[in-house]
């Protein structure tokens, strides 16, 4: 059985992800700084696109980096 373990969306200023933890939580990052962890992957991406996240060390406000409005539009990490 195949399932997602990160998302990744590439913008010009560094990719942002999504990716499943060992402790089963989601976390968003940009490049390879954590900002924040959730429940689930959808309300990761939320607190992404609305910029309702940790502050990242480039100070962009993610919510108007590009990053599309639908999760389904990220490229999807699938582990078999």
């Amino acid at each position: 059985m195949s399932h997602v373990t990160a998302f990744t969306y590439r913008t010009r200023w560094g990719v942002f992800s999504i990716a499943l933890q060992k402790n089963g939580r989601w976390a968003a990052f940009f490049e390879d700084e954590n900002l924040g962890s959730y429940d689930d992957p959808r309300a990761a991406h939320d607190d992404l696109i609305g910029d309702h996240c940790y502050s990242n060390s480039k100070g962009l406000d993610t919510s108007e980096v590009g990053l599309p409005e639908d999760l389904a539009e990220w490229e999807k990490i699938i582990v078999k």
